[in-house]
């Protein structure tokens, strides 16, 4: 068309179309652009809310797990002060034991230094009476008397 000189090489104005009225199939597709811009933003708005439902069911899970972690650390701590009592507790027991063998030690010592002043007592009071017999036998046996004291 170019080389016959039916095609001009300006570019022709645009013609524009007669407003056409508007029929049935236009009032559709309105009505689907609508629809899909409807579906789209309850598209959205589903998405933010599972993302809601999402964290708070972490939020959910995470507050468990951190209760079952503080109940433990709880069960824990109680069983710890059950033990100090308990080891206080015996503890106290051993020292009243060690009191109780400390004072049989004691007593045993006692008896023992009291067995042995007994016998070092009864050995002076056999040596006292020992004594006593050699003098009150040396004080009755019948003494010779002098020569030289007598008279002439």
């Amino acid at each position: 068309m170019k080389r016959e000189g039916f095609w001009s090489l300006r570019r022709l104005p645009k013609v524009p179309e007669p407003a056409r009225p508007k029929v049935h199939w236009d009032y559709l597709c309105e009505e689907m652009q609508w629809l899909a811009a409807d579906f789209a933003q309850e598209r959205r708005w589903k998405r933010g809310v599972a993302r809601k439902v999402v964290r708070m069911v972490m939020r959910h899970h995470e507050e468990q797990r951190q209760r079952q972690e503080r109940a433990k650390r709880e069960e824990q701590a109680k069983l710890r002060r059950v033990a100090a009592a308990i080891a206080r507790e015996v503890r106290h027991f051993w020292s009243s034991v060690e009191k109780v063998v400390q004072f049989k030690q004691q007593s045993r010592l006692e008896e023992k230094r009291k067995k042995a002043l007994d016998l070092q007592l009864d050995f002076i009071v056999g040596q006292t009476e020992r004594y006593s017999d050699l003098l009150s036998r040396s004080l009755n046996a019948p003494r010779p008397r002098p020569a030289a004291l007598t008279c002439a």
